[in-house]
Parts: C-alpha cells; structure tokens; sequence
C-alpha cells in the first residue's frame, strides 16, 4: 500500500500498535451507557472524551480533548445532530463530580441524563 512517509511508495503494510499513556495526568478511565434506551455511549481516557448517539434524528459523534494550556476542554471532532449529546466541553470542568468513585453497574447522572456505567479503571 502507499506509504505517506516515503512520499506514496508502495510497501508491504506494516501495522505498529504502541502504548500511550492518558493525555492531561489525569488516571480516570470509563464507558457509560444512557438507561432506558441504550442508544448513547460517552468515554473517557484520562484527557480523551468520546460521545457516540443514535437518536430519532440520525447518527451523531463528538470527540473532545482536555488542553493542559488553557485548563478547558477543546472540541475536536463533531457531527450530525448534536443537540443533548453530552460533551464535556459544556460542563466546564476537569471532572465530574465524584466520577473518581465509580463502580461498574452503578447508575450516574450526567448532564440531567442517567447513565450505567460499563467500565472504569484508573489508569496507573
């Protein structure tokens, strides 16, 4: 295939995974998923925030990061219909309030939205 590091040579595929440590020094690390519906997945990895929804108006996605620069968080990536969907960039805060005591199967509100929360770790 075309690699873009040797100006679009053809070269046998090589895939490279590597570990990368959480952004931001933060440790807390989950997946929540709305009650009721269970059309609505948030997470997040240490300053890494992802939203993922189908609602009855399509698809919609949002990616957000924490900027160690500016102390808030930055809005990557949006798209489709994106009014309700979560976002920490809307909450304003390093971190919700008591999400560092989570425990998985419990249920948390975020944004007036109930979610379970499907996995937690903190991160070493």
């Amino acid at each position: 295939m075309p690699c873009p590091e040797k100006g679009g040579v053809i070269t046998p595929y090589e895939e490279i995974w590597r570990k990368i440590p959480p952004s931001s020094g933060s440790n807390l690390s989950w997946i929540l998923q709305t009650t009721g519906d269970g059309n609505t997945f948030i997470g997040r990895i240490g300053g890494g925030f992802i939203a993922l929804q189908q609602g009855e108006n399509g698809f919609a996605a949002r990616s957000e990061s924490w900027d160690d620069a500016s102390g808030k968080w930055v809005e990557k990536y949006a798209i489709g219909p994106l009014e309700g969907s979560p976002s920490m960039v809307a909450i304003g805060e390093r971190a919700l309030d008591g999400e560092e005591r989570w425990t998985i199967g419990e249920t948390v509100e975020v944004q007036g939205r109930k979610y379970v929360v499907r996995a937690f770790e903190l991160l070493a």
